[in-house]
């Protein structure tokens, strides 16, 4: 997803931002992160599971090897194990239920640090995409129609997976564009409304 890391891509997001705000009351905010989590535990099983693959080579290999090296030996498969799911393997093994869990806490943790739910009108959206579990999650606070929106919200944030799967920028923006007219409708913008959020992407 090195795409949505691109100064282009954030000027295209941010833009779209600013474009859905200007019909509607609520107040957008986009964030896009390389991960939701290290997911160390999975590494670290990985590396052991390496490490005793080596160990049984080690044991029951008929070439004769040297006993002195094979602490060694097993310390250098246990860190391969380790570099290959940090790297490669573990995004693939992880379950997809521990991946939207870590999704969902990681969206909901930046909801708060970046003070979303602290507007005049309560109508904070939270558009949260995190690439290595190739997931969004929608936030929103209590201002939000959810009885109203919650059918729009859905369709959007699958399409704006598919996107973020595909790497798609533009994909990304249009998903954004539909989302902020399901907005537009249900939370149209008032006159003395202002911008409480930044529309920058981060």
């Amino acid at each position: 997803m090195k795409a949505f890391f691109s100064p282009d891509a954030k000027e295209k997001l941010s833009g779209a931002v600013t474009g859905i705000e200007g019909g509607t009351a609520a107040e957008l905010v986009v964030s896009v992160r390389a991960r939701s989590a290290t997911y160390r535990d999975v590494d670290f099983l990985t590396g052991f599971g390496f490490s005793f693959v080596a160990l049984l080579v080690l044991l029951f290999d008929p070439i004769e090897l040297d006993e002195r090296l094979f602490p060694l030996e097993i310390v250098v498969a246990f860190v391969i194990g380790t570099f290959v799911s940090a790297h490669a393997l573990g995004p693939l093994v992880l379950p997809e239920k521990r991946k939207r869990d870590e999704v969902d806490r990681a969206a909901k943790v930046a909801f708060v640090d970046q003070k979303i739910g602290a507007t005049t009108r309560r109508c904070g959206l939270f558009v949260y995409a995190s690439g290595l579990e190739g997931m969004v999650k929608l936030v929103s606070d209590v201002g939000v129609p959810l009885d109203k929106l919650t059918s729009d919200l859905e369709k959007a944030r699958t399409s704006l997976e598919e996107a973020l799967r595909r790497d798609d920028v533009a994909a990304f923006v249009t998903g954004l564009e539909v989302l902020g007219t399901a907005l537009a409708r249900e939370l149209p913008r008032r006159e003395d409304d202002v911008n409480e959020l930044p529309d920058e992407v981060a």
